[in-house]
């Protein structure tokens, strides 16, 4: 997986996104539609390459953590920007969660 164009993997979620969601239905549908992403990625059957070509921010940078392997060139550059604009990053963490914890086991 790369990013089209010479200059980025991904610059990261576009936050005019976010910022139009106006109800607990719309925070649902957004919430979920990302994890229909992060579960297409994770249920490959072969393992998922990022080939980072330049700047990998934010969402970005995470839907890079959420692959097998990743590659990049010299001038890849990968961060979490909004944490200078305090915004949370919660949403690559809470998605891998269970990956990087593991499920309790039930009782």
């Amino acid at each position: 997986m790369t990013g089209a164009g010479e200059r980025a993997f991904c610059a990261g979620q576009d936050l005019w996104e976010t910022k139009a969601i106006k109800s607990g239905e719309g925070g649902v549908a957004w919430v979920e539609s990302w994890l229909a992403f992060y579960g297409t990625m994770r249920g490959l059957d072969k393992p998922l390459v990022a080939a980072l070509n330049g700047i990998a921010a934010g969402s970005g940078f995470q839907a890079g953590s959420w692959c097998d392997l990743r590659v990049g060139h010299s001038g890849t550059r990968m961060g979490q920007p909004e944490i200078d604009a305090g915004i949370p990053s919660t949403t690559g963490p809470w998605l891998m969660l269970e990956r990087m914890a593991g499920r309790a086991p039930s009782t």
